[in-house]
């Protein structure tokens, strides 16, 4: 059976690398960037259903 390692000890790993701080910094900087711009799309895609549906109710009406 495999050795498991805790997530911290992992983390505490990656942190004490040279350089560490920053690639994280930068990392986590990019991740909520995606994150943000994934709900934005989510959003502008439900804003764009509704346009769309009340375009077709008005050519249906």
């Amino acid at each position: 059976m495999p050795s498991t390692k805790s997530y911290q000890q992992l983390h505490e790993q990656v942190a004490a690398r040279p350089g560490a701080a920053l690639r994280l910094a930068k990392l986590r900087k990019r991740t909520l960037m995606k994150v943000r711009l994934f709900k934005l799309c989510g959003w502008l895609g439900n804003r764009l259903a509704t346009i769309t549906d009340r375009k077709r109710q008005d050519d249906r009406g």
